[in-house]
């Protein structure tokens, strides 16, 4: 299983002043779907394409961007405020990786853990339910949980919490096993 992407300091720098915008408005949602529209508005290929364009100049990208937006009545003022101050210092595209630290940030300021279970097929709704459940009264703290189906794990399950790896997959009790039989083979 893959790690998760690391976060580029200048996002974290970003995502620290979003966090406390949010905390004068004694609301984090409100930046969440700030967040959430801006990345999926600026990550359209069309105008990624034209952002990425080394013809166009600094202006000219925030121009675009200020007309897309405000063509957008779900954008309001201070969506549109970071957004052009992204394109401004060149660095719209770390978008995402702000709103991966801005969540995280939310997250820990509201007591909640997000976990990622991996398996090699899907499971019922019920039984994921069972399982965010029990996990959530083991850590003593809300979860939010994501499934994702792997079939290269051939059996079992991998727990991600935070940055602790739980591995229960059967590819992996298998490359142990291939391991311990190599090391352990009479040499002769």
């Amino acid at each position: 299983m893959p790690e998760p992407p690391r976060i580029p300091s200048s996002a974290q720098h970003y995502a620290q002043a979003l966090m406390e915008l949010a905390r004068e408005a004694r609301d984090h949602a409100p930046w969440r779907r700030r967040l959430e529209r801006l990345v999926a508005i600026l990550g359209e290929p069309a105008l990624a394409r034209a952002l990425a364009d080394p013809s166009s100049t600094v202006q000219d990208r925030q121009r675009l961007v200020g007309s897309v937006l405000a063509a957008i009545p779900a954008v309001d003022r201070e969506a549109r405020n970071l957004a052009l101050l992204l394109v401004g210092a060149g660095r719209e595209a770390l978008l995402p990786a702000i709103q991966a630290a801005y969540l995280a940030r939310v997250d820990r300021a509201e007591g909640r853990l997000r976990a990622v279970l991996t398996t090699a097929v899907a499971l019922p709704a019920a039984d994921l339910g069972r399982l965010q459940a029990a996990l959530a009264q083991r850590l003593q703290r809300a979860v939010v949980f994501n499934h994702q189906v792997d079939p290269g794990l051939i059996g079992g399950m991998v727990l991600r919490v935070g940055d602790r790896i739980f591995d229960g997959s059967l590819a992996s009790r298998l490359r142990r096993l291939r391991q311990r039989m190599v090391s352990e083979a009479p040499s002769g």
